[in-house]
C-alpha cells in the first residue's frame, strides 16, 4: 500500500468513525421526537439517508487496497 492510499484509508477511518458517533446521537435524537409525529418521521428519513451514506464509506474503506477489512476476509 502506498504512503497516499495508507492515508487516505486513515482519513476514511476518521470519518467514519465520526458518523458513528453522530449516528448514535442521531438516533437518540430520533427517539425522543417519537410523540412529535412528523418530526420524528422527518428524523428517521435522515438518519436513514446517513447510514446508507456510512456504509457507502465503509465499502469504499474495505475496497482500499490493503485494507484491514479485506485482509481479514482474505485469510
Amino acid at each position: 500500500m502506498s504512503v497516499s492510499e495508507e492515508m487516505m484509508g486513515e482519513q476514511l477511518d476518521r470519518i467514519i468513525a465520526r458518523t458513528e458517533l453522530r449516528v448514535e446521537q442521531w438516533s437518540i435524537h430520533a427517539s425522543a421526537l417519537a410523540p412529535y409525529g412528523d418530526q420524528a418521521k422527518t428524523a428517521r428519513s435522515e438518519l436513514a439517508a446517513v447510514l446508507i451514506g456510512l456504509a457507502k464509506l465503509k465499502t469504499c474503506r474495505n475496497n482500499l487496497p490493503g485494507s484491514r477489512s479485506r485482509r481479514r476476509a482474505d485469510s
